[in-house]
């Protein structure tokens, strides 16, 4: 909840008088988390950027729920575009909307920004499609832009309803976009048809290592396009989050087979949590598991279907495979692994799916 409108610029006014106080050490981070400022304050604080020293010394700039819409996130842009020394800018949990991103799209590719931002988010905000795409844009390397998101390597816009309108123009970026190492798509209605867009980009792009694409409604047929992308000699990607997208065991399956097929690929983490995996997906996992010595983390909380064998067959995985350190089920420890690795099995399930009491594997 936003505190009082007025204390919030009033926090804005004491940035301006350090920002533009020619005694003082020059501001590196600014942090107004959760002041209320408004796009009255942001105002405030666009003009202290334009007028002080803050262009060319701030390097963080964390403004997250304050209520900022696309007006003050257009004011807010424009004094940005010459900023040469921001790394990081946090607009998360706020009210901006397409325009917003629009402007700070164009603040990327026509100024300074451009080649010093490495981080952006825009978490909670409602970018939309038409906002998704100008940010696609900004981080394409295209002969009619002036300059681009060269220097960024972060991009967070988990739950903006991108769809897979955004999807595709995103997926289109990064086919030749060779900086971006961690892009976020949480819970925005991308679909399978998003899902596929993503995935025929990342065949082909090399940089990109960190993909979150939970809670996006992909069903199965977006798990064998992402395993289609595991099987990518291409595919550099480490972490791959696809919790919670309704799939059950045919895109686990397909899944398994790609960590099967790529034995020597880069993926270190997957997270299928909350999905609807069962006994014959389990096991496939399982089994890849035995082939694939790259994958260190795979996280299943949350599969109730999954069945004594398959948590059995994960468990001895567990217990024999040394470079895996965690697999997590339900999340409750079995004291039989001694190792120091963690391996997490939910008892109940066990005792539901034998029809006696509880045990442990």
């Amino acid at each position: 909840v936003c505190a009082e409108a007025t204390d919030g610029i009033h926090e804005a006014k004491q940035s301006e008088a350090a920002a533009t106080n020619k005694e003082a050490q020059p501001v590196q981070t600014l942090s107004l988390t959760a002041c209320s400022i408004g796009d009255d304050g942001i105002a405030i604080i666009a003009e202290a950027l334009a007028q002080g020293d803050c262009s060319s010394q701030l390097h963080s700039l964390n403004l997250a729920g304050n209520c900022i819409s696309d007006k003050g996130a257009i004011a807010l842009a424009a004094a940005l575009s010459k900023c040469s020394s921001l790394s990081l800018l946090n607009l998360s949990n706020n009210q901006v909307h397409a325009e917003g991103a629009k402007a700070i799209a164009r603040a990327i590719c026509d100024g300074a920004l451009g080649r010093s931002l490495r981080s952006l988010s825009l978490f909670g905000n409602h970018v939309g499609p038409e906002g998704a795409a100008a940010l696609a844009v900004a981080l394409t390397p295209l002969p009619a832009n002036k300059s681009f998101g060269e220097a960024l390597t972060t991009l967070d816009l988990y739950a903006n309803n991108v769809k897979d309108g955004g999807a595709k123009a995103l997926a289109s970026m990064l086919e030749t976009n060779t900086t971006l190492t961690s892009l976020n798509l949480r819970d925005n209605r991308l679909g399978p048809d998003g899902a596929y867009s993503l995935a025929d980009a990342l065949k082909v792009n090399a940089t990109l290592r960190c993909l979150d694409i939970r809670a996006n409604s992909m069903s199965d047929d977006g798990a064998c396009r992402m395993a289609e992308v595991l099987r990518s000699s291409k595919c550099q990607l480490r972490s791959l989050d696809l919790t919670e997208n309704g799939l059950g065991n045919k895109g686990a399956v397909a899944l398994a087979e790609a960590l099967t097929s790529n034995a020597k690929g880069t993926l270190k983490t997957l997270r299928l949590g909350g999905n609807e995996v069962g006994e014959s997906g389990g096991v496939a996992l399982a089994e890849a598991l035995n082939s694939n010595r790259t994958l260190s983390e795979l996280f299943l909380e949350g599969n109730t279907m999954l069945g004594e064998k398959a948590i059995r067959a994960l468990a001895e995985t567990g217990r024999v495979r040394s470079t895996l350190s965690t697999i997590s089920v339900l999340g409750q420890p079995v004291s039989a692994f001694r190792r120091p690795r963690r391996t997490y099995l939910e008892p109940e399930l066990l005792a539901r799916s034998r029809g006696r009491g509880v045990s442990q594997c």
